[in-house]
């Protein structure tokens, strides 16, 4: 048993179970690139949870207008009114696309260091 410490009290040399530490990518073995890219991807899916989660419903609602003077749509006309309203369905299909690529990006393209 080449890992048996001499002293049962003191560790042994190396352990069989844990990879070596120059192995392991810590965030400060990260490249600048792949940190920018995991903020930016962070920062997007955050940015899009808010615009479904707040103002979605808000356009929802506000969708065909308020007071005695709203107008009630249906079907496909409800869903393209709420898209347009406050610009919500550019504003969800941009953050969306801005996390998706740049997911893709830190997956694919900023490789962790070997």
């Amino acid at each position: 048993m080449a890992n048996v410490a001499e002293n049962p009290l003191e560790p042994a040399d190396e352990n069989p179970y844990v990879p070596a530490a120059e192995n392991m990518t810590t965030p400060a073995k990260e490249s600048w690139f792949r940190q920018l890219l995991g903020i930016l991807t962070i920062s997007a899916a955050a940015l899009f949870f808010f615009v479904i989660v707040f103002v979605g419903p808000f356009a929802w609602i506000l969708r065909d207008g308020l007071g005695p003077s709203a107008t009630e749509s249906t079907a496909s006309n409800a869903i393209a009114q709420t898209f347009w309203t406050f610009y919500f369905g550019p504003a969800a299909l941009t953050t969306a696309l801005v996390a998706a690529v740049a997911a893709l990006m830190r997956y694919f393209l900023a490789k962790p260091p070997q």
